[in-house]
């Protein structure tokens, strides 16, 4: 007598979940990867924006007389700061260059600097 095969055999149940399984763990992996690279971007550009922030504040700074000076950005970025220290290059060939290094600092260490040169010209 024949029987009637009208579904799956346990095996074939428990193989096709180990597939399912084994993919699922691939996609949550990735899925992970990619969020924490979407954290780690986020941290970067918001350090890169807020150093050019910085940048302009120091160029006001020392349009104004003022060669340091550093201070936080408010409420929004509660754990940011930045310093900067601005140096006069050689006043007798070039009047008014400055060397300027800009430093921000944010959470879990993330710091950030750039130097540059920037032109004040004197208003006097």
């Amino acid at each position: 007598m024949r029987r009637a095969t009208a579904g799956f055999t346990l095996i074939e149940v428990i193989v096709a979940l180990g597939i399912l399984g084994s993919a699922l763990f691939v996609l949550l992996r990735f899925h992970y990867g990619t969020m924490q690279l979407h954290g780690e971007l986020r941290d970067e550009i918001t350090t890169r924006t807020l150093l050019e922030q910085a940048l302009g504040i120091a160029e006001v700074e020392l349009t104004a007389g003022n060669a340091t000076g550093s201070d936080e950005f408010g409420k929004r970025y509660p754990d940011y700061e930045y310093s900067f220290e601005g140096q006069a290059v050689d006043l007798d060939q070039y009047p008014g260059l400055y060397q300027v290094q800009v430093i921000v600092t944010g959470p879990d260490d993330i710091k950030e600097e750039m130097d540059t040169y920037m032109f004040i010209p004197s208003y006097e």
